[in-house]
């Protein structure tokens, strides 16, 4: 039964290929490495096929009937809406077949049976190899948690199809953060109610007597305002002499903030910060009452969630326009805060592989290195926002990057990989022919 299925769905060709590779010395171990890892998915993903088919296998209807008088096997009802029960003893076979413990069995047949049932493009996805199964775990168990029926979950997971394999993580946490919050708005509203709760905590340190823990849950705005007063603190004790790194002066920082008199002498000279705040809004939902956004550094919410985000009256609102117009260029090697401002609306990210660093807080990168006396090398289709780390494989360890048009960012590594960046994501370059 399940080796006709895998061999449909798998085409057990990939994997024989995969193993031939790992084991051919002869092939470069960036590829030996690349093909460990398609194997690794497969199987992960075969093995999920085979859970999801003892799933029904084992399944009960709403029809079948039990006495509950009697010690006998029961049905157990362990996936969400849309799912089937199945028999209570099929989490003890899948236990002793992982050699896991009945719990660790019970939430991994969970998710796949929630996967099979409830994520069509998710649950393809692991098929295709374009995500692992323990991604795919994550998104299913978000769904269930917000105990989303079947059909939102099927719209949310609708929305998730084009970013799945494309974007690094955190962008497809914000992308199905930003699909519930479409799809099934009530539901996060219900859950963001539960962790509203605010607290404060210090707890000591076991491993060291001279210091302690300190967190906390904050409004949005008090906490952006409060991180923007502790850096100009740490900036006010480096101006003084104190040669501690940054992390080091900002503890230092917040301490002071126990003794408002100390901190005050210290912010004598110093303007109050303004802390800024970029927010992605859409001229249509400025008068709807639960129109989407987008915080830069906090991802989707709904508009009127901005009283929490926005909550201190220092900080400054930022409205990020969508038009980026004609393309202005400049002779100089420094970027005029125009032209930076067009390449981070266009690129919103580090234009590196899978990379979900905001573009605002990177460096812009000349695609084609910068030449005295050449005319408009600063414009936007050549510039890309990057991490120093990023940059310098490019100039010194034989990376190679092209931009031939706009916003598409061509890469060749060291090792011979070859990926294509744009706002969609990363692709390999069969993907897009």
């Amino acid at each position: 039964m399940g080796t006709g299925r895998i061999e449909h769905m798998f085409e057990l060709e990939d994997a024989y290929y995969a193993v031939d590779v790992i084991a051919d010395t002869s092939v470069p171990l960036i590829d030996r490495l690349k093909a460990a890892v398609e194997l690794k998915w497969l199987a992960e993903a075969a093995e999920a096929v085979v859970a999801a088919e003892l799933a029904k296998e084992h399944s009960w209807q709403d029809t079948d009937e039990f006495d509950v008088e009697e010690d006998t096997l029961r049905p157990l009802r362990i996936g969400a809406d849309g799912t089937d029960p199945v028999d209570e003893s099929l989490p003890l076979e899948i236990a002793v077949a992982q050699a896991s413990s009945v719990t660790a069995a019970t939430w991994y047949l969970r998710d796949v049976v929630n996967l099979e049932a409830r994520h069509p493009a998710t649950w393809d996805a692991i098929l295709r190899g374009r995500i692992p199964l323990w991604r795919g775990r994550q998104i299913a168990q978000t769904c269930a948690n917000l105990e989303l029926s079947h059909d939102d979950t099927v719209k949310v997971d609708e929305r998730l199809a084009n970013v799945l394999g494309e974007v690094g993580w955190p962008r497809v946490n914000k992308a199905l953060k930003a699909a519930i919050l479409r799809v099934a708005p009530q539901a996060f509203e219900q859950q963001a109610r539960l962790r509203r709760d605010r607290y404060v905590d210090k707890y000591d340190d076991s491993d060291d007597p001279a210091s302690a823990w300190f967190s906390a849950r904050l409004d949005s705005g008090d906490a952006t305002f409060l991180d923007a007063t502790i850096s100009r603190l740490a900036d006010a004790l480096a101006k003084e002499g104190d040669e501690s790194d940054h992390d080091h002066r900002r503890a230092k920082a917040l301490g002071m903030l126990a003794t408002p008199e100390l901190a005050m002498q210290k912010m004598t000279n110093i303007v109050l910060p303004t802390a800024q705040v970029f927010v992605h809004i859409h001229q249509d939902i400025l008068d709807a009452e639960d129109g989407l956004i987008r915080v830069e550094r906090q991802g989707p919410a709904l508009v009127q969630h901005l009283s929490h985000i926005l909550g201190h009256s220092r900080i400054k609102l930022t409205p990020v326009l969508h038009t980026l117009g004609d393309e202005v260029a400049v002779d100089a090697y420094e970027i005029p805060d125009r032209i930076r401002e067009a390449v981070i609306q266009r690129d919103r990210f580090e234009m590196f592989p899978w990379s979900s660093r905001e573009a605002r807080h990177l460096d812009m990168d000349h695609t084609v290195p910068y030449r005295n006396g050449r005319s408009a090398q600063t414009r936007p289709s050549n510039l890309g926002p990057l991490t120093r780390q990023a940059h310098r494989a490019k100039t010194h360890a034989g990376w190679q990057l092209t931009q031939p048009t706009p916003g598409e960012f061509h890469w060749t590594t060291q090792l011979g990989q070859t990926l294509i960046v744009d706002q969609q994501g990363t692709h390999t370059y069969h993907q897009r022919s």
